[in-house]
């Protein structure tokens, strides 16, 4: 899981892989370019610093556009995230079913897992989103 933020560390997106990440950094910043260490390019290039560098857990990879320094591209564990949901008021079944879903993971798998009905963890996941859109609402 890629996770887009701004200067300030505010959260932008979320991507599944790297080039899901790198389309929506040039979605945001269209002359962006990416650089971890002495890696830095755009296009294939990007996409492969955001792959290879940026993809080990606690690595940021830094979104520059032109001269300026415009956001990081940094990865989160499906662990981190559902940490994160739960500080954010998510129970930890509604947390682990929102990072399991981002995750690109199929909800039938999870219920197998939980020992749970497929219509549990769409409960979870249904509470989750109205729990998010109400934080989301509060600004």
């Amino acid at each position: 899981m890629y996770v887009i933020l701004d200067m300030d560390g505010a959260e932008l997106a979320r991507a599944a892989d790297a080039r899901e990440a790198w389309a929506e950094i040039e979605r945001r910043w269209p002359r962006a370019t990416v650089s971890y260490d002495s890696a830095h390019g755009r296009g294939m290039s990007a996409l492969y610093d955001l792959a290879n560098h940026a993809a080990v857990d606690g690595r940021r990879a830094l979104i520059s556009d032109g001269e300026e320094r415009v956001g990081w591209a940094d990865v989160q564990t499906e662990d981190e995230r559902r940490l994160d949901l739960i500080d954010l008021g998510l129970s930890p079944n509604e947390a682990r079913a929102v990072a399991w879903v981002e995750a690109g993971r199929p909800q039938a798998d999870l219920a197998r897992e939980l020992g749970v009905t497929p219509q549990a963890v769409a409960s979870y996941l249904r509470r989750a989103e109205e729990k998010l859109a109400n934080l989301d609402a509060m600004g």
